[in-house]
This record gives C-alpha cells, structure tokens and sequence, in this order.
C-alpha cells in the first residue's frame, strides 16, 4: 500500500490532561537547528482518556481540531507522529543470529512472539527494531500495543482530518529528543514522570535496554498532600506546584513530598541494580521529564538520594520560537514526535506500531 507522505508530518501528544501539537520546517541537522511551524500546548478537559484509554471519541475529536486550529497547522500538513505511553505497550527483548534479513526477523517473531503475548496476534499491532547486531548476534526490539488501544485513536485522529501516519512508543520519541545531547558512551536513565505514571527507561548507545512502568505519578503526590494537610486537590496541587521540594519555603509540604517520593526512589534503585547485574554497564546520569518532574528542587534531591547527574530534560534541536514551554521537560515527547515527521526517512524506517497486523 502507498503511503501518503509529504515534506513533513507533525507530532501530536495527546495525554490524559493535555494535547501538544507540534510541526518543524527547514531543520538542519548539520546546525541542529530548526524552525517552528506550528505549536500549541493547551489542557483537555479530564475524562476523554484515562490511563491512555480513549473514553470520549467525539470529545477528544473536537479537541484536536481546536488544537490544529490555534497552532495554525497548515494545510498541506495532513500528516501525523503519535506515541503510546509505555504502560500501555507490550515490549520484550530478542537475540537472533545476526545474518537474519528484515523478512527473517518479521517470520520468526510473529511465530516467537506468541510465547510472551497475552492476546492473540489479531487483536494487536506491532513491529520491530533492530538495535544492534555485532555479527554474531543481533539485539531486536519487539513492540505490540491492543487494537482497541490505537484504534479510538485513529479514529479521533482521523476524524479531525489528520493521517496517523505513525504510532510509536513514548521511549522512543524521548530518545529521539535528548539522546543526541546526553547519551555517551555510558548508559542513561530517562525517568518520565506523568500525573497518573511514571515510566522508567534506561538507553545506551544501541537503544533501549529496560523499560519499567510504575503506576505513582504527580496525582499521588498532591493526594498526600490533600490528606496530610486536610485541604482540597486543588489547593494541594497550588501548594506542590508553587513549593516542590524547597525546605525554605515550607518544610511540612517538602517533607510530606520527599516521603512520597521515597516509594518512586526505592523502585529506580531497583531498576539500576537490575540493569547492571544484567547488562554489566554503568548508568552515567538520569535525565527527568514530563510534567511532575517540573517540582522544585526535584533535580537536586534524586541526586543526593541517588548518587548520579541528575538533570532536566532539555532537546538538543535549537529552535527559533519565543515560547519558552517548547524546551521545557514536558514537551520531550512531543518534541521527538515532531523531528520524526519532519524527516522522510526517519517515517519510513523508524518503528512503527501500525505495520504489522493479521
């Protein structure tokens, strides 16, 4: 089937509380530079998705379109990058000999795959990537995510008079973002804190290696604070947003936080621990995204807690836009969306969840 692919596609990240919509044009990846040609960040009402369920199509619809319109998206761009978070994916590592071609790998793995999968191939889409094949052996990157998943999506998407052209997964997207500027030769940690989860996801110079999910995010924390302090969510979240973790400004609302973060730390010990026994490599820093990783003081306490570089996420790309939400930790994801459109050949041979299905 011929695809409809054009100059560039734009990225579109929709998440429980929010849509991102974002288009480059003219990027020099000699000069990592890029302009802007459509943006816009703006908050959705809660419960069209939940927990990346699409529970409102018509709403979430009319949603889009009120985003293409204030980005003042063009109209010769039709097409689009989505991503998946990562909970709502199924992912599992293969080694293979390293002289199977594309079309081995894709006959192998559907048969392979069956063993790990907790629904039939019908009822999913997936796809694979190599990561590296050091000619003995190769490492593949299986991805599969529920049809009923994507499907309300697409139809959304569709709906609003876009082509999805891709759907991915959010480790990749945020890869695609920030790798370029912090991966080494050592391994990096990206920790994506959301408001309902956070995702865990540690790359080397190869690509992913782990990918753990825990369902904590920004929400719990702002319910400690409400039930600790007996206020409301709302005032609550005022007091997380505006204080964070600074002892200076309140020691009862950045103590309450640094309990609550306690369980998040625990699980990303463990996750390190894990990936060192398996890979025998070093993690040399942990770069935090996403909306909750935006706290005060956030950067300063995983690093004493967890002895690494802790930074915030910040893309490579320069772009020439005013705003300054664009280079912020949350916009990671809508970023690498964005730079996958704005290639042909990034579209064409990145992984796509809409490739494969029976």
């Amino acid at each position: 089937m011929l695809m409809p692919w054009y100059n560039y596609a734009c990225g579109l990240d929709l998440s429980d509380s929010s849509i991102k919509l974002l288009a480059f044009k003219d990027l020099s990846l000699i000069k990592d530079q890029a302009k802007v040609a459509a943006w816009v960040n703006f908050n959705i009402p809660l419960g069209l998705i939940e927990d990346g369920i699409v529970r409102d199509t018509e709403a979430l619809t009319a949603q889009i379109i009120k985003a293409k319109n204030v980005a003042r998206l063009g109209p010769t761009t039709k097409n689009c990058v989505l991503s998946l978070p990562s909970t709502k994916i199924f992912s599992h590592l293969f080694t293979l000999p390293a002289d199977l071609n594309h079309r081995q790998i894709a006959e192998i793995l559907q048969y392979e795959s069956q063993d790990f999968l907790t629904l039939p191939q019908e009822n999913i889409y997936y796809d694979f990537l190599v990561l590296r094949n050091n000619k003995v052996q190769q490492e593949v990157l299986f991805v599969s995510a529920p049809k009923e998943i994507v499907d309300p999506l697409k139809i959304a998407v569709k709906r609003a008079g876009l082509n999805p052209l891709v759907f991915e997964i959010e480790a990749l997207s945020g890869e695609r973002a920030l790798m370029k500027k912090y991966l080494t030769q050592e391994a990096v940690m990206l920790i994506d804190m959301g408001d309902r989860l956070t995702s865990l996801t540690i790359f080397d110079r190869y690509g992913v290696k782990v990918v753990i999910n825990l369902a904590y995010g920004g929400q719990n924390l702002t319910l400690a604070i409400a039930q600790k302090l007996g206020i409301n969510e709302k005032e609550a979240r005022a007091l997380k947003q505006s204080i964070g973790l600074s002892l200076e400004s309140s020691q009862q609302v950045a103590v309450i936080l640094q309990q609550e973060l306690q369980i998040m730390l625990e699980e990303i010990k463990k996750t390190l621990d894990y990936f060192g026994q398996r890979y025998q490599e070093k993690i040399s820093k942990i770069i935090l995204t996403g909306g909750s990783a935006l706290l005060l003081e956030i950067t300063n306490y995983f690093q004493q807690n967890l002895h690494l570089p802790v930074a915030l996420a910040n893309p490579w790309l320069k772009v020439d836009f005013s705003d300054p939400e664009l280079t912020k930790a949350a916009c990671a994801n809508v970023f690498g969306l964005a730079l996958r459109g704005s290639s042909f050949w990034a579209l064409r041979r990145g992984l796509n969840l809409l490739k494969y299905t029976k």
